[in-house]
């Protein structure tokens, strides 16, 4: 719930819940339920055990908004998996020193790679199982059309994507107005 500042559970019965954050409170903050806060999370996936990963970016907003990705288990335990709030960037490594700008789009792939378009940085980011962060195509800041592999690749605010559990990825390259098919490299 983008701009209610939650993550919203809707049942089999139609109810809907809050899981976590707490309604027109946005900021930062790791914790339980209704403790945690968001800035206008606005990608989601789901792993194989059920939690949730989100873009935690206010991508619309001014200054830099969270530039974070965060975890969700069904409990509503809220933390911070990669990127720094308030601090928008490039940078690649360990998650604990990793930078986004304004990531939007996240898929999760069958073995526990997230995949993430980090929209406003013009990339393709990966973070491994291990808990280290990828530029897989892309330059950073560099907005144009161009097919490649790794950096020789461009986009133009990438800021949704899907992966297939043969790795292959669908990138929604928005402001290029095309779709993108990608394959992480062994």
């Amino acid at each position: 719930d983008t701009y209610n500042y939650t993550i919203r559970k809707i049942d089999r019965q139609g109810r809907v819940t809050t899981l976590a954050g707490l309604g027109g409170r946005k900021g930062y903050a790791d914790g339980r339920g209704r403790w945690a806060r968001f800035n206008k999370p606005i990608g989601i996936a789901i792993d194989r055990a059920d939690n949730l990963y989100v873009t935690d970016a206010d991508y619309d907003g001014k200054p830099n908004g969270n530039c974070v990705i965060r975890k969700v288990d069904q409990r509503g335990n809220v933390t911070t998996v990669g990127g720094k709030p308030g601090l928008a960037g490039h940078k690649d490594g360990p998650v604990s020193e990793a930078l986004f700008n304004r990531p939007a789009g996240i898929a999760v792939a069958t073995d526990g790679s997230i995949f993430v378009a980090d929209t406003e940085a013009d990339l393709i980011r990966q973070i491994s199982p291990t808990g280290v962060v990828t530029t897989l195509g892309g330059q950073y800041l560099l907005e144009k059309v161009q097919d490649g592999v790794g950096s020789d690749a461009a986009f133009f605010d990438p800021q949704s994507l899907v992966v297939l559990p043969t790795g292959v990825l669908f990138i929604t390259d928005t402001l290029n107005n095309r779709i993108v098919v990608g394959r992480p490299l062994d």
